[in-house]
Order: structure tokens, then sequence, then C-alpha cells
């Protein structure tokens, strides 16, 4: 297997392990390179490579070692220590945590999700946070989800792709316009002042939260992982897209249960109900269009780069019906 690693990571690997390691491919990375590395003396850690491709990676690079490191100074045990970092090559060292994917999720894995959020929540009045960026594409102002929404589909037709341009043009367009339309006759109807997230209001937000970005450890423990789109963001985007996160494969009771069990966390935002009640479907649509993302060329070749293997075409048909659900729960949540 450590054939596999350039030579860059062979010195990294090396200069904080020691020499007589052994790696082998760990699977489950979406964007990078995973391998879990064991050390002469038995020591075991996770290789995280990030692709130089283009400047999204060094980004991605930098939010995921600020959280980290910021988070262990906070005494924060629900995620991997960084043990080292390489930026000029886009390497991380990160602790070896024993645990497995929670295949099934239950009332104790969303409990401590949501106790996960309230702590990030409270961290996030500390001075110190203010030194973390904004979270990749946050939406501390509505406009923002807009103008994401209308970008992403936008960039799907482009691409032209047979497959997808007939349900994009007869479906998800119309819903998109019809979503808008709604949204703003309740904002004219809520008032300006529920328009953002009002300042110091935000929250510190793992963006891409979900239970299939965790390890269910043998001690009870829940630890999750991947922040590589951490950073300020409103507490409704949070909310809707945690709750409706297709990696979470949540029913309808356990959706509601983690409401529940989220909403008085930002009940000091007088606001907050009124803003997740108009951006949720619009919330919904926009994890349908970051579904319908693996239909992009270039989206693949970078699932390639991290190690995907399986047919193209199987996994293609499970993004679209996962799509088709999303959109028909938000066009019933529009009603």
């Amino acid at each position: 297997m450590t054939s596999h690693l350039p030579e860059a990571a062979r010195q990294f690997l090396t200069c904080n392990l020691g020499g007589g390691w052994h790696c082998e491919t760990l699977t489950g990375g979406g964007n990078n390179r995973l391998f879990v590395v064991t050390s002469a003396q038995g020591q075991r850690a996770v290789l995280k490579t990030y692709p130089q491709t283009d400047g999204s990676e060094s980004e991605r690079f930098r939010r995921e070692t600020s959280t980290l490191s910021f988070l262990a100074k906070q005494g924060e045990a629900s995620v991997p220590r960084l043990l080292a970092s390489d930026a000029e090559n886009g390497f991380l060292l990160l602790e070896h945590v024993s645990g497995v994917r929670p295949l099934r999720v239950g009332m104790t894995d969303i409990k401590a999700a949501a106790a996960f959020l309230k702590r990030l929540h409270k961290l996030s009045r500390l001075v110190e946070a203010h030194e973390l960026g904004p979270a990749a594409e946050n939406c501390l102002q509505e406009s923002a989800l807009i103008d994401q929404l209308q970008a992403r589909l936008s960039k799907l037709r482009e691409e032209g792709l047979p497959s997808l341009q007939p349900y994009l043009e007869k479906s998800i367009a119309p819903l998109l316009e019809g979503l808008l339309k709604r949204h703003a006759r309740l904002v004219k109807r809520d008032g300006l002042q529920g328009n953002q997230a009002r300042k110091g209001l935000a929250t510190l937000s793992p963006s891409d939260f979900s239970l299939h970005n965790a390890l269910r450890c043998p001690d009870g423990r829940v630890v999750f992982l991947d922040f590589e789109y951490f950073g300020w963001d409103d507490p409704v985007k949070l909310v809707a897209e945690t709750v409706w996160h297709p990696g979470m494969n949540l029913t309808c009771r356990q959706r509601k249960a983690l409401e529940d069990i989220l909403l008085p966390i930002y009940s000091e935002d007088s606001d907050f109900a009124f803003r997740l009640a108009r951006c949720r479907p619009l919330y919904l649509l926009r994890w349908a269009f970051i579904v319908l993302n693996e239909f992009l060329p270039k989206r693949w070749e970078a699932r390639l780069r991290a190690g995907w293997t399986g047919n193209q075409a199987e996994i293609l048909d499970g993004q679209l019906r996962k799509a088709r659900c999303l959109i028909n729960a938000a066009r019933k949540m529009a009603l």
C-alpha cells in the first residue's frame, strides 16, 4: 500500500512517526484520500491527503486544521486530535479513532449530534472563536441562499446532461421559481428584521454535518469527522440542513425529534422560527442540487481521485432517487 503514497507523504510520515511504518487505504473519503498508518511502535493514525488541483483544496485544508486546533484548545473530546500537518503538500495526520459508522441511526446518536451542536453554539460566544472565518457557502443572509440555488441550477443546465436535463426543466426549475415567490411573500409578511441572522446570533457550524461523518466508539462516545467546511453561519441553515441531510436518512419521527432538540439552542433569536419556516424548503432544494452534483463530470473525477469504486450508472441512479425525495418533500412543505 505504501507504494501508492507520493514521496512527500512518505517523508511527512517518517518525520512524524519514525521509520518502519506501514499504511493501508481507508475507504470513505468523499474528496480526499485516507490511509490508516501504523508506526513501528504500534501507534495508529490517519493520514488525510488533499489533492493539489485548485485553490479550493487549500481552503478546505485551512478550515479543517484551524477548526481542529480551536476545538482541541477548548477541550472538545468529540473530534479527532490533529497530530501534524503539512500545508504545502496538503497532508494531515489525525488521531485514529476506533469506532464504526452508525449505519442505523438511533436516538442516542441523534442526542449526541445535538449535544455537539449545542457545545459549538456555546463556544461561539468566545472571543477566540471570531478568529475562525465564515463557513463554506455560508448563508448569513438569505440572499446568499437564493444566489446559491440559482447558481447551482445554472451549473447543471450548462452541462447539458441528457439524463438530467428533462427533469431540470420540467420539475426542478419551476419548483425553484415557485419557492422563490413564496419566500418573497413571507419576507414581506415577516418584515425586514427576519431577513438574516442578526448580528451576534450567528453560530459556529460544521456546515456538512451528519452522522455519516461520525464514528460510534466502543465506550459509547460519538466522534465527529470532517471539518473542511466549518465556520460561521446562520443557525437556520445549520438546523434545516442537518435535519434533512441525505447522509442521515432519518425517519419522519427522528427528524422531528432532532429539530425539537435543536430549536431551543437558538432561542435567543426571536425571528428564528419565522426564518426557518420560510427557508426550510429552499434548503431541501439546495440539498437536492448538491446530491445531483454527482452528475457533473468534474465531480466524478474528484471521486475517482479519492479512491471511489463502483458502477457510475448505479450511483447516479441512486443520487437521482435521493434528489427526487428531497424535491417532493420541499414541494409538500411549501403547500
